[in-house]
Order: C-alpha cells, then structure tokens, then sequence
C-alpha cells in the first residue's frame, strides 16, 4: 500500500471503506513509516524494505499529524 500511495502520490488523498475495514490499521502504518524518528525495524522484513530507493526518501522525514 506505501508503494502504490508513493507512486500514484496525489495533493490529497481520500481513504474510505465501510467499518471494520482496517482504515485505522493503515493510517497507523503510514504514520510510523513517515513519521520523524519512526523505528525502521518494523518495516524490516516487509515487502516496503525492498524499495531502498522509496525508504531513503520518505520513511522517516516529515512530521505527521493525526486527528480523529
């Protein structure tokens, strides 16, 4: 899902699914893979780790706000 949202990146993006569908779940996700000082252990052995090129240039460089 990080690959697909880097590459097809857009100005605003707009997640919706009927409930119980995980949206919390992935939200969390993106936040800890963005985030400043996020722990790059937890994407160690996911498919994410692979794409070195995306990694260096986005996991861990902005500040993220959530609001829900």
């Amino acid at each position: 899902m990080i690959k697909d949202l880097l590459e097809h990146m857009a100005y605003v993006n707009l997640f919706t699914r009927p409930r119980r569908f995980g949206k919390n779940l992935n939200m969390s996700m993106l936040k800890y893979y963005f985030e400043i000082g996020c722990d790059k252990m937890l994407f160690h052995e996911l498919a994410i780790s692979g794409e070195k090129d995306l990694c260096e240039k986005y996991m861990g460089k902005f500040p993220v706000i959530s609001i829900s």
